[in-house]
């Protein structure tokens, strides 16, 4: 009895290891695995309450390695944008009532300047829409680049794609081969869904700023006059505090994949807007869980034995 006991405690304190965690950038942090992330944070629905778990300001040394490694200087760029309104419902509509009332004029005009700058800045005529549920990782792999850019509309961890499926973000950062890093840049801003939940307030990141900042990124990687690290991708976007890396939270996203041949650490880069419900009485943000009255709430939505497991869990693998 004794040994069962000490074997359901081991298994509850591994499933709750991420919230404890998150209380500094220490090294006794633990790297952790998307399955851990996903039990812990499905009953939080602060924005980007899910990413949090995988995000780090400085790789612990575990992780340093990845993040220092120099890699040739070539970068590519996934776009998961909407150059159509059907693209547009695709991406961003929460219902099928939404999606049948069609867009409006105003969100047709964005339509039309995602199309415009993906040609001008990027020389796509539309979105990527090989990139899904079943293709991402082929895509990812199949680039020559070193770096890999993936722009798209993020929503509590998963990527809204044009195929309508939704890929967690931990399996396209784990999507890239040892020799390549993948660049998340999350398009979570309000202005582009059509009607918002009050308890999923997000940030401010528009289509038009993500493909700023990839383009930045793109050109000072080409412009190097060498190889380059994620360390150096970092330090420069966010050395630009005026400018396009104004506001922006730009993180290590890092990870455990678990394997068959033990554990591999999965280094990349995730850029959004800057957490809106930092402040708790900002209007339309849930409730601040870390209050003593929200105590019993917080203590009943960390425990493993009553979550639940939706569709899909995450399932990163090792790159091939």
């Amino acid at each position: 009895m004794l040994r069962k006991f000490s074997a359901i405690l081991f298994s509850a304190l591994i499933l709750t290891a991420p919230y404890n965690a998150l209380a500094g950038q220490t090294e006794e942090r633990e790297v952790t695995t998307p399955c851990n992330a996903h039990l812990a944070s499905i009953t939080d629905n602060r924005p980007y309450a899910y990413e949090k778990f995988f995000e780090w300001e400085k790789p612990p040394k575990i992780a340093a390695p990845n993040a220092d490694a120099k890699l040739p200087n070539t970068v590519a760029l996934i776009a998961v944008a909407p150059v159509t309104a059907k693209d547009y419902t695709t991406i961003f509509s929460r219902s099928k009532d939404n999606e049948a009332a069609g867009v409006t004029e105003a969100q047709q005009k964005e339509i039309e300047a995602v199309e415009s700058t993906l040609k001008a800045k990027f020389g796509k005529d539309k979105g990527d829409r090989d990139f899904g549920g079943k293709n991402y990782k082929k895509m990812v792999q199949e680039q020559s680049a070193s770096f890999v850019i993936v722009i798209g509309h993020n929503e509590r961890g998963f990527m809204h794609m044009l195929d309508e499926s939704r890929v967690f973000l931990d399996d396209i950062v784990g999507a890239g081969r040892p020799d390549q890093r993948v660049i998340v840049i999350s398009c979570d801003s309000a202005n582009y869904v059509a009607s918002p939940s009050a308890v999923t307030v997000t940030g401010e990141l528009t289509y038009d700023r993500a493909f700023a900042i990839a383009s930045h990124i793109t050109d000072f990687i080409k412009n190097a006059t060498g190889p380059v690290s994620l360390n150096e991708i970092k330090a420069e976007t966010e050395g630009t505090t005026t400018g396009v890396g104004a506001g922006l939270a730009i993180s290590f996203f890092i990870m455990k994949a678990l394997c068959a041949g033990g554990a591999l650490i999965v280094v990349g880069l995730i850029i959004h807007q800057l957490d809106p419900c930092k402040d708790k009485d900002t209007p339309g943000c849930p409730p601040d869980k870390d209050k003593k009255t929200d105590s019993k709430e917080k203590k009943q939505s960390m425990n493993p034995f009553q979550l639940s497991w939706p569709a899909p869990v995450p399932a990163s693998a090792c790159a091939a």
